[in-house]
């Protein structure tokens, strides 16, 4: 069929506008549903929520940490047993054949039981060092400023030195318990808590300001209406 004089005019369509569709999208954005405990905000950015917005270490570097922590305070355990040592008449090779013999008793008459005395006592300090990075630092860090921090672990230690020479040991190996003075043991655990908590700060990740949910105002999205 020709088309001819009869054909249908053609007539542009109206100008569309994309006005109405970007208010939707805007106003649709503040309403995204944010999770109490991770929002993502319009720039892409992710914060925790959490007392003081405090960021604690991931479980992926307690373990790293915990154990930097934990041979930083037996090296200063060892280190104070070497200077009292030799200021003094006792040996610093029997101290760790003793902790040998308080572990592995078999092998307290080995020649080489000092250097697996110092073993242990580097091995338990690991452990002491993960157990208290796992537990208090991750618990207490957050809300404590660094001179609490460093007494809470000092007194940790402590703690463990009250149960050390007075539950345990006396059961293991009697002798150990008198081979030093308490005060000389005592000081030794206080300087290991120490030592482990201000490796800890060093290593603990700084703190981020504090940072308010985004909180968008209900629009009232309207109808698109067309154009006359």
């Amino acid at each position: 069929m020709a088309l001819g004089s009869s054909a249908l005019p053609f007539t542009a369509p109206e100008e569309f506008s994309f006005a109405p569709l970007i208010q939707i999208n805007r106003a649709c954005r503040g309403r995204v549903n944010l999770s109490p405990s991770r929002a993502r905000v319009a720039d892409g950015s992710h914060f925790r929520k959490g007392p003081n917005m405090d960021r604690i270490a991931d479980n992926r570097n307690v373990l790293a940490v915990g154990l930097l922590a934990g041979l930083s305070g037996g090296a200063a355990e060892v280190a104070w047993v070497s200077l009292y040592s030799n200021a003094t008449e006792t040996s610093g090779m029997i101290v760790a054949q003793q902790v040998t013999a308080s572990v592995v008793p078999a092998a307290a008459g080995l020649p080489a039981a000092p250097l697996l005395g110092i073993a242990i006592h580097m091995l338990l300090s690991v452990v002491l060092g993960l157990a208290f990075a796992v537990t208090i630092w991750r618990l207490a860090a957050p809300r404590l400023g660094a001179a609490a921090f460093l007494a809470t672990a000092a007194f940790s230690l402590a703690l463990v030195w009250a149960i050390n020479f007075f539950v345990v040991l006396p059961m293991l190996n009697p002798a150990f318990v008198t081979l030093m003075p308490y005060g000389i043991t005592l000081a030794s655990k206080v300087l290991f808590g120490i030592t482990m908590g201000s490796v800890l700060l060093r290593t603990a990740p700084r703190r981020i300001p504090e940072l308010p949910l985004p909180v968008y105002a209900d629009r009232d999205l309207g109808t698109p209406r067309s154009r006359p």
